[in-house]
């Protein structure tokens, strides 16, 4: 039992990482993740191997890290868009590139303490917690464990481990292309070792490397990445050459983490920041090459050799911290080593390990809180475009949309190249638009979505290749009524990007609006093409064939769709198909949905509202009354329960009880017109038409002028004389 004492390794990994389970999702997820309909079906596996454009929803976005995506799709499979399943997934690989370490720290430095002190320095460094918190950042974890897994391997006797050692190889590139340096790592270790044998197992290593890099030079994921870089190659070298001392910084002085660090390009060698690194970079250069016959100076080399891949390839973000988890396995081994050799300062080393926990906890925290994230990106980086932008995006989706609106006019001043914040603002002015217009203020929602198309028209004119702003450009056409702008739109967007779903489905929706019927049919069977499993399509597939009268076909959609909805979705659905069966006088199949529904949720007031309703189209109006009664009692602040209970009463010729349950439900509801024009009718039916005249004013101010309803109302009024 003492040697199996590292399986308590995966407990402290959960304990520490407890609190990453109220994190959601982040930055770089929405694309890869809850956007991306092609993690949704398993049945996509095979094509993540073989197209880099399943990474994202977003074409400019594609990478190619087919292994990433099937613990995603897996992760989808088990929770869907609960988070649970993913951060349990980057918590056991946190430990599991821990055990990987402890193996190492025991092998090559000696014995278990040496494996425990190097895997707790790895398990609790602050570091890691972006790649633990951070769904996307599983790429790091992933590919480490198999790096670390072929350097484990390369240690060992066995004839099979040539083997092992290329499976690992080969499953890390696939997860992400730092792991091509796995080879120079392993090198090294096994010079320090004096292993020739390692030689004979070099000569597949190369041969995978040059056979990964054709592949994803024929898939165009290596072509797409280098054909419209970021920066130059030059001001991409002198640029990373001040990253390992800030590295350093970091990983000592964990104390100022953050999703963005501020960091300056350098577009020449002479300056003083370029040169002092170039000084720096080879200074660390002649130690860990001095040093590389003892641990520490392979584990320099180590570090060194994988942060290499970033001095030439131009990303985005010019440092991060998830950058530093694979070099903080040999930063580990080098501290045990140390520790190990100067025992004197284990206290140190036991005191830093806990300063270290204690900031892995804090920072894990503010990953389970997006706008606390944000903030604290702000206070390092608050000159940052992303930061700025990224900060408006948490504000506004936690409810703070003035605050938000500041920060994306910030991140405008910043950069007024950049298209996304102009896009965020106009969603702003759109989402606010779209709430109004169901309101008495028709007239300040128009100008409002007025003003998200001007600023949707700036994001366009700065990103033109951006699906997404064309899209919402789109919809907001669709919401003024001007359809055939929003059709030029959507097909616009599509042209960029053919494959959302999400997109085909709206467009389809905008085309069904203006009654096109066979084209919206196209554009939601191409929907469902894309991702099988959307509820939406299905439901409006059965809305074409209902008003086509083809109520076979209309209900098959209706019933497939209810079976894949969740939450809100199926009320909408339920009220659909159920009124599909009422039409065709199927009111026990109406009655038994409705009835099955209640079982899963029977706290939803409308499904009350839909049985009642069942009844009365029947004619079971007794029945229809009964059920009205119950439904008061759970929701006695329903006015809707109270004006079909007074309906009901109106066809039972219990006029009084109509009366006084119209007078309760316009106490709750003030403004219903239905309730209003009831009552009237009800105090006419009773020859109360003093009464009946004041309720029928009061529908007329609430109800369009040219109705049937209204110009009998009107003339009613006229010939009592009541009309003033």
């Amino acid at each position: 039992m003492k040697n199996k004492v590292h399986y308590l390794i995966p407990f402290m990994c959960l304990i520490l990482y407890g609190d990453a389970f109220d994190g959601g999702f982040r930055y770089d997820d929405i694309h890869s993740i809850v956007e991306n309909s092609n993690i949704r079906s398993l049945n996509n596996i095979f094509g993540f191997f073989f197209d880099p454009n399943y990474f994202s929803q977003d074409p400019t976005k594609s990478m190619y890290r087919p292994f990433l995506l099937v613990t995603f799709a897996l992760n989808f499979y088990l929770s869907g868009y609960e988070t649970w399943s993913y951060h349990l997934v980057n918590i056991l690989l946190h430990a599991a590139c821990t055990l990987c370490v402890f193996f190492l720290g025991k092998r090559i430095i000696g014995g278990a303490r040496a494996g425990w002190i190097a895997g707790l320095c790895f398990l609790c460094h602050p570091i890691a917690t972006e790649v633990v918190n951070y769904i996307s950042s599983r790429s790091e974890s992933l590919s480490a464990f198999f790096y670390l897994l072929c350097v484990i391997y390369s240690l060992r006797d066995s004839q099979t481990n040539s083997f092992a050692q290329c499976i690992f190889y080969v499953s890390g590139l696939l997860s992400k292309s730092i792991v091509i340096t796995a080879p120079i790592t392993v090198l090294m270790l096994n010079t320090l070792n004096k292993n020739k044998k390692i030689y004979s197992v070099l000569g597949l290593y190369g041969i995978l490397a040059m056979l990964y890099i054709a592949l994803i030079y024929n898939n165009r994921f290596l072509t797409d990445s280098l054909s419209d870089p970021v920066r130059s190659p030059l001001t991409q070298f002198w640029t990373q050459l001040k990253a390992p001392a800030y590295y350093l910084y970091l990983a000592f002085v964990p104390v100022k983490l953050s999703i963005h660090h501020p960091f300056i390009e350098s577009y020449q060698f002479m300056s003083w920041p370029v040169l002092f690194s170039m000084f720096f970079v080879f200074s660390i250069s002649i130690l860990a090459w001095k040093s590389r016959k003892k641990i520490g100076g392979w584990a320099l080399g180590w570090m060194g050799i994988a942060l290499l891949p970033t001095f030439v390839m131009p990303l985005n973000m010019l440092v991060n911290e998830r950058r530093l988890y694979l070099p903080l396995a040999a930063m580990a081994l080098s501290i045990a080593w140390i520790l190990l050799r100067y025992r004197y300062l284990k206290i140190v080393g036991f005191v830093t390990i806990i300063i270290w926990s204690s900031l892995t906890l804090q920072r894990t925290s503010v990953w389970g809180n997006e706008i606390l994230l944000w903030e604290d990106a702000n206070k390092l980086a608050p000159n940052e475009h992303n930061v700025q932008n990224n900060f408006g995006k948490a504000l506004q989706k936690y409810g703070y949309p003035d605050e938000a609106m500041s920060a994306y006019k910030r991140a405008l001043s910043i950069d007024p190249s950049r298209g996304e914040p102009a896009n965020n603002i106009a969603t702003l002015y759109h989402q606010a638009g779209e709430r109004l217009l169901s309101s008495d203020t028709p007239d300040s929602a128009r100008t409002l979505l007025i003003n998200a198309q001007q600023w949707y028209h700036r994001a366009k004119s700065t990103s033109s290749q951006s699906s997404a702003i064309t899209a919402n450009l789109a919809a907001s056409h669709v919401l003024l009524g001007e359809l055939d702008s929003a059709y030029q739109y959507f097909e616009e967007s599509i042209k960029v990007n053919s494959k959302s779903a999400a997109l085909w489905n709206n467009y389809g929706q905008a085309l069904y609006d203006g009654e096109k019927l066979e084209r919206a049919q196209k554009a939601f069977n191409k929907a469902l093409q894309i991702d099988s499993a959307l509820v939406e399509p299905r439901n409006n597939l059965g809305n074409i064939f209902s008003d086509l009268g083809k109520f076979n076909q209309s209900e098959k959609y209706y019933r497939s769709a209810l079976v894949r909805a969740t939450g809100n979705n199926r009320q909408v659905i339920v009220k659909h198909l159920v009124g599909l069966l009422k039409k065709r006088g199927r009111f026990l199949e109406a009655r038994k949905v409705i009835v099955d529904e209640m079982t899963l949720d029977s706290s939803v007031v409308d499904l009350y509202i839909e049985l009642v309703q069942i009844e009365l189209a029947s004619g079971n109006l007794k029945l229809a009354k009964t059920i009205c009664d119950e439904a008061i009692n759970r929701y006695p602040n329903s006015f809707e329960l109270y004006i079909l209970r007074a309906e009901i009463y109106v066809k039972l010729d219990k006029i009084d009880g109509a009366i006084n349950d119209f007078r309760i439900a316009l106490k709750f509801n003030k403004k219903s017109a239905r309730a209003f024009y009831g009552l009237g009718e009800a105090y006419r039916t009773a020859g109360n038409n003093i009464d009946a005249a004041r309720a029928f004013k009061q529908f007329l101010i609430l109800w369009p002028p040219k109705q049937p309803k209204s110009v009998a109302v009107r003339k009613w009024l006229q010939n009592t004389g009541k009309l003033n």
